[in-house]
């Protein structure tokens, strides 16, 4: 949604009337006065101005309002944290950050930061404090790799023109922004984020459209794998004859899954099953430039809140049991696990030396415990540590350090990297890569977005991978992955001759071209 910025500046008209359906708790000509004393601002220094106005709401269910905000905007943001208990649902974009390169992070720091100076908090005022969200987005596992549409950076982040948050208290709050310059029409910006407010937050007694993603389920077309099994057997036989001679301690490979579907797959349901079947960690959904990235990941790369640093660092996989006897003897299994604890310690240390060079009193698990979701569990430590007021460091400063983790991309790093590079047959895109928000006080939280799906239209490429080390069997690995696709697969809800979509893989000769588009780095 784009602002009305080339407007010829207009006179203040606060008492004009409020658009249709607005809610009553909101003031317009409130919200008038904050976006007229950004522009003010903005006048007076000679460079745009962010404004946020923000106010209580009563009770409302973010994730209740995802459906409408997929018709209102081709710009959304979605996100639930078992971490924090914030759930964010953003719509439009009043500023668009973003960056290419290696050095897209900073980028991307440097301007949020200028704009969350400058910030004109109107209303309530608490849009200005720590703990809510204003910056929405995320960012290319490697930089200069992904451009399916030739539109797409390395980073997009950004603030939602209306935004509904529900914080960790409790309290829900809708804000509105919006980006004032000097020549702009505060009034008419004004206007129209209240009317898509009110848009958004409409109570009415309609029938809801029919969905018919919902009511018939997609039917599988085709479905393609990337590598192929035998494919990955070799890659990973590949990986562990390089850890072998040495230059590698781990790297991380992961598998595409592409699905190609006789009608589009129903994002928002695919939303609602991710977060109403995940006990821990985020839910996230992003769309922008035709696509939809979605996920439920058990991995926060990053959270700071207060000065307060925590981290996570993941590793290993095995399948829940039938039984809480076997339930039991599988985490065990991954607690006795040379390979999975040696795995598991390397990524702990290598937060933990990341964060000692800009943080102190830096602690980390002295044992992994045991994560356990829906159908896999995993080990996991937690690190934390404490950031000085003084130091001027904030979540991007943290996730530029820490990205990627040996979790997501292996150990040494640049080496990792490299055999990446070269040996995946396709991009990774934001798959395993931060994505997240951040407050004006730059605190935040950033996830690692796997468990994760690219998704335009009918078609979809889902992501999964797993750690390689010296012990690593190629079928184990295998299976692993499979463990990891089925959530994403469930909650996309493709249906495959009439069996759930980890049904057999059907790939014939006479349909391979219509997958090969979803190849996102192809199309």
């Amino acid at each position: 949604m784009k602002d009305a910025e080339m407007m010829t500046t207009a006179a203040a008209r606060t008492a004009a009337a409020p658009p249709s359906r607005l809610d009553p708790m909101i003031d317009p000509a409130d919200v008038r006065r904050a976006f007229a004393a950004a522009h003010d601002a903005a006048r007076r220094h000679g460079r745009p101005v962010l404004v946020a106005w923000a106010r209580p709401l009563p009770r409302v269910e973010p994730r209740a309002l995802l459906r409408r905000a997929d018709r209102l905007s081709a710009r959304v943001f979605y996100w639930t944290s078992r971490w924090t208990g914030v759930e964010s649902l953003g719509v439009g974009s009043s500023l668009d950050l973003s960056a290419e390169g290696a050095d897209r992070f900073a980028v991307v720091r440097r301007a949020w930061r200028r704009y969350a100076r400058g910030l004109v908090a109107g209303g309530s005022g608490i849009a200005g404090r720590a703990g809510f969200p204003l910056l929405v987005g995320g960012f290319a596992f490697q930089p200069g790799r992904w451009h399916p549409t030739g539109g797409v950076p390395d980073s997009l982040t950004w603030c939602p023109a209306a935004q509904v948050v529900r914080l960790g208290d409790g309290s829900t709050h809708l804000a509105l922004t919006a980006r004032l310059a000097a020549d702009a029409d505060p009034i008419a910006l004004a206007d129209a984020r209240l009317e898509l407010a009110a848009q958004l937050l409409a109570e009415t007694d309609e029938q809801p459209l029919p969905d018919p993603a919902v009511d018939s389920p997609p039917r599988l077309v085709v479905r393609f794998d990337v590598p192929d099994a035998e494919q990955w057997r070799r890659a990973v036989g590949a990986a562990v004859e390089e850890i072998h001679r040495g230059d590698l301690t781990k790297v991380v490979l992961a598998r595409q899954v592409v699905l190609h579907a006789d009608q589009p797959f129903a994002v928002p349901a695919a939303v609602d099953r991710l977060a109403e079947g995940f006990s821990e960690g985020a839910v996230f959904a992003a769309r922008f430039a035709g696509y939809w990235f979605l996920g439920g990941t058990p991995e926060c790369l990053v959270r700071v809140a207060h000065g307060e640093v925590t981290a996570h660092s993941l590793a290993g996989s095995a399948a829940r049991g039938t039984t809480a006897a076997a339930d039991a003897a599988g985490a065990q299994s991954l607690l006795d696990n040379v390979k999975t604890r040696h795995e598991q310690s390397v990524v702990t240390d290598f937060v933990a030396r990341v964060l000692s060079d800009v943080c102190v009193d830096v602690r980390a698990s002295a044992r992994p415990g045991i994560l356990r979701l829906g159908n896999v569990q995993h080990l996991v430590g937690t690190v934390t540590a404490a950031v000085p007021a003084h130091r001027g460091v904030g979540l991007l400063d943290l996730v530029e350090r820490l990205h990627p983790t040996p979790a997501v991309g292996g150990y040494p790093r640049r080496a990792a990297l490299r055999w990446i590079a070269r040996s995946e047959p396709f991009d990774r895109g934001w798959y395993a890569a931060p994505v997240g928000w951040l407050d004006a006080a730059q605190d935040g939280e950033m996830a690692v977005a796997i468990r994760s799906a690219l998704v335009s239209g009918d078609r979809a490429a889902l992501f999964a991978g797993c750690g390689i080390v010296a012990g690593s069997r190629p079928d184990d690995e295998y299976a692993e992955t499979d463990l990891k696709l089925r959530p994403m697969l469930t909650a996309l809800d493709a249906v495959l001759d009439g069996s759930a979509a980890s049904g057999p893989v059907r790939s014939p000769d006479a349909v391979q071209d219509a997958a090969a588009p979803a190849r996102w780095d192809a199309a």
